[in-house]
């Protein structure tokens, strides 16, 4: 889990993310809990070709994203030898010399994401199906 926030650092937290009757919960690994009921929500979608699901939430007033990633994040930096992660061209002469760009770090990291959306795919949608009929059954009704 990663709360986005314009400004400040992201903190990767792992953990277990749930959903229940009245909200979306993530059991964090270190001890704690997240929780957003279904009331605060304001969407929940899965981030087409990567294995993250996105949640939408207001608090206070205040608008929150959250992104929950069902694969570890890529490094901000070169994949390294992470699993999953693609393999490259092997080395030449030249390219010893040559510094990874941003560009080539950005489309491992993307290429990285991709390897892993079609395994969750299924996994994600049945969340977000969840969360919307969660939100759905949260909105108070007109005619009481």
């Amino acid at each position: 889990m990663v709360h986005l926030q314009r400004g400040s650092v992201p903190n990767e937290v792992e953990g277990l993310l749930f959903v229940d009757e009245t909200a979306v919960r993530f059991e964090h690994d270190t001890g704690g809990t997240t929780t957003v009921p279904f009331r605060e929500v304001l969407s929940a979608r899965r981030i087409r070709g990567s294995p993250i699901l996105m949640l939408r939430w207001e608090r206070d007033g205040e608008r929150r994203e959250t992104a929950f990633y069902f694969a570890a994040p890529p490094p901000l930096g070169p994949l390294d030898n992470r699993p999953g992660a693609p393999h490259g061209t092997p080395p030449t002469a030249t390219s010893t010399f040559r510094r990874t760009t941003k560009r080539k770090q950005r489309r491992d990291n993307t290429n990285y994401l991709a390897t892993f959306a079609g395994t969750f795919k299924e996994e994600i949608q049945g969340l977000v199906a969840e969360i919307r009929t969660g939100i759905e059954a949260a909105k108070p009704s007109n005619g009481d």
